[in-house]
């Protein structure tokens, strides 16, 4: 009797395993696509608790399609297990191997009965690869060990890099969560959802490719303000980097958890702070979520503003939701915030980053019911048309004289409501689109996220000497350093693999610049 309750209670455990391991790649892929095991580390150490905190739908939907359906499904196959064991004891049951005269069983019946009596260990193998292999772990693992460092043979150290400050220009740099060019295919949609953003007249780049470690917001910003890749960081030292701020203010603003992000990796704001920018981040949501506070506080960005602080500073309560402060909030304070620059009469970088179109459902505000949005589609017309009237306001008030305006959707779509939509296209890009007075020329068609640096540089006024930063080319110089034909394919294949010289990114400067010297950049 023990010995079968044993038998019972592994079983269900077995058929928990895999019926779990199969709704959570499932419902994983509807409330975000398809995920990397780079992402889920990065998040898991940066942001998955406070993810559980600001998404309450979230987490009710994950206990009810990853751990409650399991668990019925699980209990469903145990009493059948019960069931057909039962009945195979009864008195009088027919047993083939032993009635006399009858047959012995065909091949493929004797098949099935063998995967039946081991079906425990076998359930266990393929739950588990499944769930490996949709968040592509074999590929990680193998990329740890063998191909060519992309980023170790590429990186070109922007601190290396000289700097000409020809004509500088203010920066306000608008990530616009998950926009995507493919938006405005009215083939797909019925409409140009994008037709307002369209209209400012700003010059694009006709196809912003995502490279491997740029397909989630804080991978995006790396990419575009740093010039590198964001991957898993389970290998760097950056829990005791000594050199990173240590006070009650800075951990209650960004987190006790990481105390520095990419401290030796030079990016944007490093390189505006030191030609003399101001540097200020204002979003929706909270500086705490994925590291963001720690980041740009940590790259010379002089304030960060998000959910806390500010209400804190007495801005209007936020709309019924668990993430912040959303899209029409934020830019009305970004109003106010650019002013306050501009008046200041000193070069400033004003960094916004907006939040309802963010994945799996968007976030309906009152504002956008009030223009007419009611669903998906809707709030996605109605951020592209605030961040237009955003962008009239700069234009009306007379900031173009000398200031330049760039828009990136921060990543390709993750799951959403028109995720179908968005499959069926021919190809995908991101938005992009950069607003001045004179409007640049672009020397290619194609960029990347590394190509922002040294580009966006390069529009505000500076000249990047070899037009190179990071793994970045800048996309409206002269172009005189020409870009590989097979680069993409190139970073598609090989950015994945294991690179020491991205681990020196998290090190501090002291313990690693004698690497970096190494190097050769």
């Amino acid at each position: 009797m023990k010995k079968q309750r044993y038998h019972y209670v592994y079983h269900f455990a077995v058929y928990l395993f895999a019926f779990f391991c199969l709704r959570a790649v499932h419902w994983g892929e509807m409330k975000f696509g398809p995920l990397t095991i780079d992402q889920i580390f990065f998040h898991l150490n940066f942001g998955g608790e406070m993810l559980l905190k600001v998404d309450r739908s979230l987490v009710t939907s994950a206990i009810k399609n990853v751990l409650l359906v399991p668990l019925i499904l699980a209990l469903l196959a145990l009493a059948l297990d019960i069931w057909l064991t039962n009945r195979n004891k009864a008195p009088g049951a027919l047993r083939p191997d032993s009635t006399p005269g009858q047959r012995p069983p065909s091949p493929a019946v004797g098949f099935v009965r063998w995967l039946a009596a081991r079906r425990a260990p076998l359930l266990i193998l393929a739950g588990s690869g499944f769930l490996l292999h949709s968040i592509s772990a074999f590929s990680y693992i193998r990329a740890q060990y063998a191909g060519d460092d992309y980023l170790g043979k590429n990186y070109l150290d922007p601190r290396s890099v000289p700097l000409q400050a020809e004509h500088p220009r203010n920066l306000v740099l608008i990530y616009v969560e998950s926009l995507e060019e493919t938006y405005s295919d009215s083939a797909l949609f019925g409409d140009d959802l994008l037709k307002s953003l369209h209209g400012q007249g700003g010059a694009s780049f006709a196809h912003y490719r995502q490279m491997p470690g740029t397909g989630w917001t804080m991978a995006g910003i790396v990419g575009t303000q740093c010039g590198i890749p964001l991957k898993d960081i389970l290998g760097g030292d950056r829990n005791h980097d000594e050199s990173a701020p240590d006070n009650h203010a800075f951990n209650r603003r960004v987190g006790p958890s990481l105390k520095s992000f990419l401290p030796n990796a030079a990016c944007l704001g490093d390189i505006l702070k030191e030609q003399g920018y101001t540097n200020v981040f204002l979003g929706g949501a909270s500086l705490r979520f994925a590291g963001k506070g720690t980041f740009f506080l940590g790259h010379h960005y002089d304030a960060a503003w998000g959910r806390d602080e500010l209400e804190h500073a007495g801005l209007h309560p936020y709309d019924a939701n668990d993430w912040g402060y959303l899209d029409h909030q934020v830019l009305a304070e970004s109003r106010t915030r650019l002013t306050e620059l501009h008046d200041s009469g000193k070069p400033f970088n004003l960094t916004i980053l907006t939040l309802d179109t963010h994945g799996p459902d968007g976030l309906l505000s009152q504002e956008c019911r009030e223009r007419g949005a009611s669903d998906y589609a809707g709030i996605v017309r109605c951020t592209a048309d605030q961040v237009a009237e955003f962008v009239q306001f700069i234009r009306d008030s007379g900031y173009l004289e000398d200031t330049r305006v760039v828009i990136l959707g921060d990543h390709l779509a993750m799951h959403n409501p028109l995720y179908e939509q968005l499959s069926r296209a021919g190809s995908r890009d991101i938005f992009n689109t950069f607003i001045s007075d004179t409007p640049p020329v672009m020397n290619r068609d194609t960029i990347v996220h590394f190509d922002l640096l040294p580009t966006i540089l390069e529009f505000i006024g500076f000249r990047v000497t070899g037009d190179r930063l990071g793994l970045g080319y800048s996309g409206i110089s002269e172009a005189t350093v020409p870009v590989s034909g097979d680069r993409v394919e190139r970073m598609l294949e090989e950015l994945p693999n294991r690179s020491e010289r991205y681990w020196t990114f998290w090190k501090t400067p002291a313990s690693s610049r004698e690497t970096a010297d190494s190097s050769g950049h």
